[in-house]
């Protein structure tokens, strides 16, 4: 086992035959006494990931290139892993964080009509539910981990209405 083999092994990464370039690490191991170098791969977020300019599913226990149809399906799953960043989580963010009155004074305002919310007496963890601050199911006793706090109005400083 070489420092040469593993970083030809880690050039794979980068050689221009597997688009989009994944995401792999590449370890050298002892197991029962003998040296091996281990591979790993993580899953790509952006299917189909092509080999060699061709794309290459598993079909039962071989592989195969994709159909055409296969291909358009794997293309339907990267699309719906795209969000916009506005509804990206801020994985730091909890509704601990969130400065409620700042969110009633500005956000709302901006988001839901006068009328509207006139009339709405729905507790704040009902309307951050509807207007996709959080997943459905979490008002009601949900965690405040359980909370997705997204970026919506990031260009209005969504930040701003997050406690200091």
């Amino acid at each position: 086992m070489t420092d040469q083999l593993l970083q030809n092994l880690a050039h794979m990464r980068s050689d221009g035959n597997i688009l989009p370039f994944p995401v792999l690490s590449v370890e050298k191991r002892k197991l029962q006494g003998c040296e091996m170098a281990v591979v790993i791969v993580q899953p790509s977020d952006s299917p189909p990931v092509r080999f060699h300019g061709r794309t290459w599913i598993r079909v039962g226990p071989r592989r195969d290139t994709a159909t055409v149809e296969e291909e358009r399906r794997l293309n339907e799953k990267r699309r719906s892993l795209d969000v916009p960043h506005d509804q990206e989580p801020l994985g730091w963010a909890s509704l601990n964080d969130l400065d409620e009155d700042l969110f009633r004074r500005t956000y709302l305002p901006c988001a839901v009509t006068a009328d509207v919310l006139e009339r709405n007496n729905r507790p704040l963890a009902h309307q951050m539910t509807s207007l996709r601050f959080a997943p459905t199911g979490t008002y009601g006793g949900g965690h405040p981990g359980d909370w997705q706090i997204t970026g919506k109005f990031y260009s209005r400083s969504l930040y701003s209405i997050f406690a200091d």
